[in-house]
């Protein structure tokens, strides 16, 4: 009975370093993790989606901790107005990403702050014909 409980012990114990080794350590999922990957892309051009417009402000989530916020360019045929239709929540922009996370030092506070925003530059509607 004992031989059979050995036998039962051993095999359990492999299967279960099996299983281990298997699955990855933390350090090795954020290594392996799509942001990481793409390393330092400050200035470096990104597809976001608009998920919502705020009069001529549109809010863009492109996978980052924040969404950034761009004003909507103003029509050729009228330079004061920036209602440009086209710019609607849902439609995919390109945007170049400046800082993942928008941070200050305020007055009288030792620590930097965050504003909950990245900052980004709107370069245009992501088409999807126009890349090939």
């Amino acid at each position: 009975m004992s031989k059979i409980f050995d036998a039962m012990l051993q095999r359990a114990t492999e299967e279960a370093t099996e299983d281990v080794d298997r699955f990855k350590t933390f350090a090795q999922l954020y290594k392996d993790s799509p942001t990481v990957r793409l390393g330092d892309f400050t200035d470096q051009l990104v597809i976001g989606k608009i998920v919502m417009r705020v009069n001529d402000e549109i809010h863009i989530d492109y996978g980052g901790k924040f969404n950034c916020v761009c004003r909507v360019p103003k029509t050729a045929s009228n330079m004061k107005e920036s209602n440009n239709a086209e710019y609607q929540e849902g439609k995919e922009v390109i945007i170049a990403v400046k800082d993942h996370e928008m941070t200050a030092r305020f007055m009288g506070y030792d620590k930097d702050m965050t504003l909950l925003e990245a900052d980004a530059r709107l370069v245009s509607l992501f088409r999807t014909g126009k890349l090939k």
